[in-house]
């Protein structure tokens, strides 16, 4: 009877474990998930400041045309 009651806390144990594996797999998937979002941001806000500085290196060696400057005051 002893093997009995052991088992059953082994496999007890071991379903725990397993079900706390499957929570912090979905806490980390939403973590990462999170994060690869802000970094689209911060590439898409890199991306703009880039294009900002290549037409303001424009407009300060060639003196840029009407419509580039419309670019800096919208």
């Amino acid at each position: 009877m002893k093997m009995v009651q052991i088992s059953v806390l082994f496999i007890s144990t071991c379903l725990l474990g397993l079900f706390f594996l499957i929570v912090l797999a979905a806490w980390s998937y939403g973590q990462v998930e999170s994060k690869r979002d802000e970094l689209n941001a911060l590439g898409a806000i890199k991306h703009k400041i880039d294009a900002l500085s290549v037409g303001s290196d424009n407009l300060l060696i060639f003196r840029g045309d009407d419509r580039l400057w419309q670019v800096f005051f919208k």
